[in-house]
C-alpha cells in the first residue's frame, strides 16, 4: 500500500503553521496518508467514514477527530457533505501555561503513543455544535483574510477548539474513581 506523508506546505496558502478549510470534495484524504501535523476534522454537514488503521468510524453533524502527527488514516465521504479540515504544527502554541495547558497536555498525549485509546470520532454536545461551527467559521475568516494579528487569533480559537475538543473527550470517559466504600472490608482486611 502506497502512504503519502504530507507536510504543511502541500497546503500552497498554510501559514503560521496553521492551515484550515471547508470542503466539499476529498482527493489525497481519500487515499491512506500520514502527516506531520495535527489535523481536526468537523463534520458540518453530510456523512464521511473515517478510517485509522482496522477502526473505522461513521461521523455526521456533529463529530470530529484530531489525528495527531505519523498516524496513517483516510475518510470516504458520501455525497453532499461538508467539513472542515484544520491542520497545525505541534508547536504553534509555544510553552504551557495557564490558558493552553489543557489542551497542550491532550496533544502531548496524542502524539506520545496514546493514540490507540482516543475513539476515532467525538461527538460534540448538541448545545455546543454552534460553538464549534462558530469557532470553525471564525478561523477561516482570519486564515482568508490574514488580518493584522491573525496568527495570534487563530492560535487563541485553536486553543479553545482544543480545550474543548480534550474536555468532550475526558467528560465521555467512563468513570475511574475507585469506589471505596464498596471495597472497605478489603481496604480494613489489607490494613
Amino acid at each position: 500500500m502506497n502512504i503519502k506523508n504530507f507536510v504543511l506546505s502541500y497546503y500552497k496558502n498554510a501559514a503560521d503553521g496553521m492551515h484550515i478549510h471547508r470542503l466539499e470534495q476529498v482527493t489525497e484524504a481519500a487515499k491512506p496518508h500520514t502527516h506531520i501535523y495535527f489535523q481536526i476534522y468537523y463534520v458540518f454537514r453530510g456523512n464521511l467514514t473515517h478510517y485509522v488503521g482496522d477502526i473505522s468510524s461513521h461521523l455526521s453533524r456533529g463529530d470530529m477527530f484530531i489525528v495527531p502527527p505519523g498516524i496513517t488514516h483516510y475518510i470516504v465521504m458520501e455525497e453532499d457533505t461538508v467539513f472542515y479540515s484544520f491542520s497545525f504544527m505541534p508547536d504553534i502554541f509555544g510553552m504551557p501555561n495557564d490558558n493552553n495547558r489543557l489542551a497542550l497536555n491532550f496533544l502531548h498525549t496524542l502524539e506520545n503513543g496514546d493514540y490507540e485509546n482516543i475513539r476515532p470520532r467525538i461527538t460534540v454536545p448538541g448545545e455546543e455544535i454552534l460553538y464549534v461551527e462558530d469557532i470553525m467559521e471564525r478561523l477561516l475568516k482570519e486564515f482568508t483574510l490574514k488580518p493584522m494579528g491573525y496568527g495570534e487569533v487563530m492560535s487563541s480559537y485553536a486553543i479553545l477548539l482544543i480545550t474543548m475538543f480534550a474536555r468532550i473527550y475526558i467528560q465521555a470517559l467512563p468513570d475511574m474513581t475507585p469506589n471505596y466504600e464498596n471495597n472497605r472490608q478489603s481496604i480494613l482486611h489489607c490494613i
